[in-house]
Parts: structure tokens; C-alpha cells; sequence
């Protein structure tokens, strides 16, 4: 089972996951992503520091929505904090070369940088 939450500052989504984020939450989650979305908001962030299991579906997910966010011309960063487990999947897959999503071990310090704008 999943949970999710999604909070708003100023401008930025946070999105926050806990648990096991699967096939079986993939609906659920874009749904969250397409409400996200309608808001164009300036920046996404998705924490998965709590996360115990993503599988393709969901890596794939949190993939294809750097593109939507993109044409919204929208920043878009995950927080790992400390989840080792994460942080072994995503670097081996070369998620963040690879895409451009920024990463970040903790909420605020995203928070901080999106709100920055380049």
C-alpha cells in the first residue's frame, strides 16, 4: 500500500510517498501527477525518502512526467534522503544523467533550490 501526499508552498507541489509504490499504484499516483499538473505549478517535488519498493511502472511514471513538466516550463525534483535502497536503483539505472531530474537528500533543500528558479 501506498500513501500520498500532496502539499503546496507558494507556488511548488510537493508530492510525498510512503510505502510500495507498484503496478498497483500506478493509476493512482498519475492521477495525483494530472491534478498536479492542471495547476501548472512552478515546480514538482517528489519525496520518496519513505518508500520501500518501486517497480518499473513507477520509475517509469516519475519518468515520463519530467517531459509534462517541462512543456509547463516547470522545475522537477525527487528527494531520496536516505533511502539507500533508492539511491542504488536510480544510480544504477542512470536516472538523473539520464533525464535531468533533480535530486535532492532533503525536502527543504529542494524546496529552496525550486523556488530559486535558474
Amino acid at each position: 500500500m501506498l500513501n500520498v501526499e500532496i502539499a503546496r508552498k507558494t507556488g511548488i507541489h510537493v508530492m510525498v510517498l510512503a510505502g510500495e509504490f507498484d503496478l498497483t499504484e500506478k493509476d493512482r499516483v498519475s492521477d495525483y501527477f494530472q491534478t498536479v499538473l492542471a495547476e501548472a505549478p512552478k515546480g514538482l517535488i517528489v519525496d520518496l525518502s519513505n518508500v520501500s519498493l518501486i517497480d518499473s511502472s513507477g520509475i517509469g511514471l516519475l519518468i515520463s512526467n519530467k517531459a509534462r513538466l517541462n512543456d509547463i516550463g516547470a522545475r522537477y525534483a525527487l528527494v531520496l534522503g536516505n533511502n539507500g535502497h533508492l539511491i542504488k536503483k536510480f544510480s544504477n539505472l542512470g536516472l538523473f544523467d539520464a533525464s535531468g531530474i533533480e535530486r535532492f537528500a532533503c525536502k527543504d533543500d529542494a524546496c529552496q533550490a525550486i523556488g530559486q528558479q535558474p
